[in-house]
């Protein structure tokens, strides 16, 4: 995938006169980590924020102390990487990650170098609840939405999504930063640019969009439930690609070995990837059988069999008839 646009990332990059001081004054650093702690799960330093989605900068040269944020804060890496610290696990970010933790998680983040770029996408409540008919119930990524409103919450709950590879993610995040921060300042780096702020709104809901269609992305290293996410991923992968589908594709796409991901998903569905496979060819070959006049061979084809003998055969052993008994009634 192509790399963050350079112009971009060297406004994102410029130093405050802020983090100067932090970078040269002990007391600037431990006077700032008070603030944090202070701070924790407070609205206080969310004061400032009067729209509805906000584009932040993440300070660089001081740690962040344990604290936890009032509102909901999607993090993204830009560059570089960042070390976040959950109840004692170390979460890696490394360029294209994402952290989303929820309201209740107590985190802390090790000091970023020059190089290490952080945004926080800053979403009041607001927010969730207009595109809560648009987000949906039927995800791992909608449901910790949806939680957030109902406060049915999870403690120290995050989903952090690694090793994405969708080109629109990227376009869409750089369109965003590109809005919020067109040049860099003490005044813009903790709200970004506020004029556009209808946008940026409409804007967060499609990235949003982007980020459920990418659910195999997520890691496995939250307190979430992983085998929904796969299921998740396995059910659509198959609804989608089920003519040339394999386990060795969807394996990749999963960040699993083969080996693994065949005992997952006969633990989750009681069969194994091969009987799920038939079964999705199946379903839609009864519906081009019962809705279109095409021959039963094209219909093996269309389904992902190339040899009709065996699509008979298979068709038989499954539902006791053939294709054209099936056609027939």
């Amino acid at each position: 995938m192509r790399k963050f646009d350079e112009g971009l990332l060297n406004i994102l990059k410029t130093e405050m006169p802020g983090e100067i001081r932090l970078k040269k004054d002990p007391y600037e650093r431990e006077d700032f980590k008070k603030r944090i702690v202070e701070g924790s799960g407070n609205s206080s330093p969310y004061t400032d924020l009067r729209n509805l989605v906000s584009i932040g900068r993440q300070p660089r040269y001081v740690e962040l102390p344990e604290h936890r944020n009032y509102i909901m804060e999607v993090c993204y890496q830009v560059s570089g990487e960042a070390f976040i610290n959950v109840d004692n696990k170390k979460i890696h970010l490394k360029e294209g990650d994402f952290f989303i933790p929820n309201q209740y998680t107590t985190f802390s983040r090790e000091t970023f170098s020059y190089d290490d770029i952080m945004v926080s996408f800053m979403i009041k409540p607001q927010f969730i609840e207009e595109v809560a008919a648009t987000i949906g119930t039927d995800t791992v990524l909608s449901s910790f939405f949806l939680d957030y409103l109902k406060k049915n919450i999870v403690w120290n709950r995050y989903i952090h999504f690694k090793g994405l590879n969708d080109i629109s993610v990227l376009n869409q995040v750089e369109s965003m930063l590109f809005i919020a921060f067109p040049y860099l300042s003490e005044d813009i780096i903790g709200t970004g640019i506020t004029t556009e702020s209808n946008l940026l709104k409409n804007m967060m809901q499609t990235l949003i969009a982007l980020l459920s269609r990418n659910l195999e992305s997520i890691s496995d290293d939250g307190n979430y439930d992983y085998d929904g996410i796969i299921k998740e991923a396995v059910i659509r992968y198959l609804e989608n690609e089920y003519n040339t589908a394999s386990l060795q594709e969807l394996s990749s796409m999963v960040n699993q070995s083969e080996y693994s991901l065949s005992r997952q998903i006969k633990k989750i569905f009681g069969v194994t990837f091969k009987d799920l496979l038939l079964k999705n060819r199946f379903e839609r070959a009864k519906v081009l059988l019962s809705q279109t006049n095409l021959p039963v061979a094209d219909i093996a084809l269309a389904v992902g069999y190339e040899n009709t003998s065996f699509f008979y055969r298979k068709f038989r052993e499954t539902y006791g008839i053939s294709p054209k008994e099936y056609r027939m009634g």
